[in-house]
């Protein structure tokens, strides 16, 4: 394959991309049940947003070339396979293709308003310790809360998936900052490791999964959650959550940290499919 090609696709991120699609149609079956998935507006808003998670990968890349020849050297903007010119190009088509295939009216408005404060993240968010991985978070839970508007179904179902999520992508954010450290530190941002240090980062992580195992308990309390939720969710997401924070050391290695990472963004699949059964 084309090494260019393969560039552009690393800064893509298929990944999260493919993710936040993903939950912007179960936001639509959250809200509007298995029928939602069949309208031509979901279909368009579910690849909007992944226009969108595009937009703001690509851009976090370029505004972070600094940091990531010492935490990401793999990365394209740092080996030179994509120049950041071409970079900025490609993330402007995006974000001109999402706003072209995002649903008209509230929709729409949603959408746009992602993508504003998404880029924002990168040119400034970003530096303010705690604050950017909530900000962070609360980004990662709106495609299911968008899946619903677009549904046009009640929004009390995706609602809980979103702070479901955004709780979980909380604790993940501030335990990747302990991944991070080193490059961050040499482009002079400020993020709760470098601010806090790695001891205070690895105590604040854990009161986040913390909070995390209580928020997501709660759903099978007040919600019609069931095996699946319990299996899915509480057994995929949460009880590794729990295993990795309570095994690790106070200072964890930089293998740890990328281990334990690694774990919980596999983790993340089938607690994202378990949220179904909160319908």
């Amino acid at each position: 394959m084309n090494e260019e090609l393969v560039g552009y696709l690393k800064l893509v991120r298929p990944s999260p991309v493919a993710a936040n699609a993903v939950q912007v149609l179960m936001g639509a079956y959250l809200g509007g049940g298995g029928a939602a998935l069949m309208h031509r507006s979901v279909v368009a808003a579910a690849t909007s947003m992944a226009l969108v998670t595009t937009v703001a990968n690509v851009v976090n890349d370029v505004c972070d070339v600094r940091a990531d020849r010492l935490n990401r050297p793999e990365r394209p903007l740092v080996t030179g396979v994509v120049s950041p010119r071409a970079a900025s190009w490609f993330a402007s088509g995006a974000a001109a293709g999402a706003v072209a295939l995002a649903p008209s009216g509230t929709a729409r408005g949603l959408i746009v308003a992602i993508m504003v404060l998404s880029v924002g993240y990168s040119f400034g968010v970003k530096r303010l310790p705690l604050v950017a991985n909530g900000y962070v978070a609360v980004l990662a839970g709106t495609p299911v809360v968008l899946g619903a508007v677009v549904a046009g179904g009640e929004l009390r179902s995706a609602a809980v998936a979103a702070v479901v999520l955004i709780v979980f992508m909380f604790s993940y954010e501030v335990l990747k900052t302990l991944r991070d450290i080193e490059g961050d530190r040499h482009a002079g941002f400020s993020t709760v490791a470098t601010e806090w240090g790695a001891r205070v980062t690895t105590r604040i992580y854990r009161l986040t999964v913390g909070v995390f195992a209580i928020v997501a308990a709660l759903p099978l309390v007040v919600t019609p959650a069931g095996l699946s939720y319990l299996l899915l969710v509480v057994g995929g997401a949460v009880l590794p959550s729990v295993a990795i924070a309570a095994r690790m050391d106070s200072t964890p290695t930089p293998p740890t940290i990328r281990r334990a990472l690694h774990i919980l963004v596999i983790c993340w699949l089938p607690g994202l499919l378990g949220l179904e059964d909160l319908r």
